[in-house]
């Protein structure tokens, strides 16, 4: 949707409505990630911390950050994608610039207390997915769920040096889903193509253009990412995490790892 001097581009999973339980696997995706607590209590673990959510709380989840989400069983939560671009047509710059600083700088999981964001925006957002009304009352809803959000966040998060840049939400998230499924079971990119509906050569720019990469580094980083958080939150050996991972050896796990981070996968570790 585009408002005032802002395009927001919002992705909505089954979930939103339904409240599935989580995936069972370590994902990341290129947006921004809400989730909002209605009743009981979330957990999030990330690549280097654990978060607690209790009724009305809500976490955004910055871009590329590796996490994974869990319930207690009788609780209820919601959440949405995001991510927004300066407007092309007609700006005023007055409402972007108070977007980007309030959400850009966000660089590790952010969780607040805003108990009356469910009520107030979420609730109703989800009965005009539900019954199927007209999109734009949902993307209207869920603009002003998140500038509820940006008022409550003010702006005063530490910058991050390497602010993800807008891209296009649902195809970037088709191909994380992709990623997060597919990445232990040595994917090809002839594989993702297909589950896009394009030729190779189309898939391979629109990996440029929205990750600027090709898909074997982004295929690293989704692993490197995963080791990561295995080697935070679990005691599970060097060779297992390999396995799991999709590395064919412990040596090409530690090479990769160390060229993505600097360091062994045993100093990670120990670092914690």
């Amino acid at each position: 949707m585009e408002k005032n001097d802002i395009i927001c581009n919002f992705v909505i999973t089954e979930a939103f409505i339904e409240g599935i339980r989580s995936s069972e696997n370590y994902h990341f995706h290129s947006c921004y990630e809400l989730y909002a607590v209605r009743k009981g209590r979330m957990r999030i673990a990330a690549e280097h911390r654990k978060y607690l959510l209790n009724e009305g709380d809500i976490a955004i989840v910055p871009p590329r950050i590796t996490h994974y989400v869990y319930e207690d069983t009788a609780s209820e939560r919601t959440g949405f994608l995001f991510d927004f671009a300066p407007s092309q047509k007609g700006a005023d710059g007055t409402f972007f610039p108070e977007f980007r600083n309030a959400f850009q700088p966000i660089c590790d999981i952010t969780v607040l207390k805003c108990f009356g964001l469910y009520d107030g925006y979420l609730s109703s957002a989800i009965r005009t997915v539900a019954s199927r009304e007209p999109r734009y009352a949902t993307e209207e809803l869920l603009f002003l769920t998140l500038d509820y959000v940006r008022r409550h966040l003010g702006g005063k998060q530490t910058p991050k040096s390497d602010a993800t840049k807008p891209s296009n939400a649902l195809l970037a998230v088709r191909i994380e889903n992709f990623m997060n499924r597919a990445y232990a079971d040595h994917p090809n990119i002839a594989e993702l193509a297909d589950q896009l509906g394009y030729s190779v050569r189309q898939t391979q720019r629109i990996l440029v253009r929205l990750f600027g990469m090709s898909f074997s580094r982004l295929l690293t980083k989704k692993r490197v990412a995963a080791v990561c958080f295995l080697l935070r939150n679990t005691d599970r050996t060097l060779e297992e995490i390999a396995m799991q991972t999709g590395f064919c050896s412990l040596s090409h796990l530690c090479h990769a790892f160390r060229q993505a981070m600097g360091t062994t996968p045993l100093a990670y570790r120990n670092a914690k």
